[in-house]
């Protein structure tokens, strides 16, 4: 039988043979990949942005980008009210949902999961700029934007643990579900 390079995955701990290899005895051993469900971490990527934005508001002056006005703290109650709304709806439809993509056990797609696929990311980001426009000093500009990027990375690292745990089923959703800005107005199905 001949040498085939192959590919062990480790999975939460646990090593995955890749479908359709055998390991063969005098062969080279198969090639290690992980897999990124330990990566996607909520507390490191809390870490990371918290970093970000302890920099910006230690090393930047607090000079403002424009005057704060009364429509800016209009959008903070609002876009707080969303924040508690989409973590609510979220943690009720799925209680792992605030945990890493390794603790998620099943696909949700009902509730805030119907409108978007990743509801809590996209209320914080909206949240952060709607913190950036009640306060709008250069350092919460340079923070917004630092904690969107974090967000936006861990958000395609997590879409990337979903689909290698969920395969065809979260390929399907992605096609149906927006990631961050949710599709207000749908067309019906008939």
């Amino acid at each position: 039988m001949k040498c085939q390079k192959s590919v062990l995955f480790v999975l939460e701990g646990n090593l995955i043979n890749s479908p359709g290899v055998t390991l063969v005895p005098g062969c080279p051993a198969p090639l290690i990949r992980m897999r990124y469900h330990k990566l996607v971490s909520p507390v490191l990527m809390w870490a990371l942005a918290a970093f970000g934005v302890s920099y910006f508001f230690l090393y930047y002056p607090p000079a403002y980008v424009f005057e704060p006005n009364a429509v800016s703290a209009s959008l903070l109650a609002l876009a707080i009210g969303n924040w508690l709304y989409f973590f609510w709806a979220a943690v009720r439809a799925n209680p792992q949902a605030h945990r890493s993509a390794a603790s998620i056990r099943a696909l949700v797609t009902s509730g805030p999961y119907a409108l978007v696929r990743h509801p809590l990311y996209s209320a914080d980001i909206i949240l952060v700029w709607c913190m950036f426009l009640f306060y709008p000093a250069m350092r919460m500009l340079y923070s917004s934007l630092w904690v969107t990027l974090v967000l936006s990375y861990w958000v395609l690292l997590e879409e990337r643990a979903l689909t290698d745990r969920f395969g065809p089923k979260y390929r399907k959703y992605k096609k149906e579900v927006p990631m961050l800005v949710p599709k207000i107005f749908r067309p019906r199905k008939r």
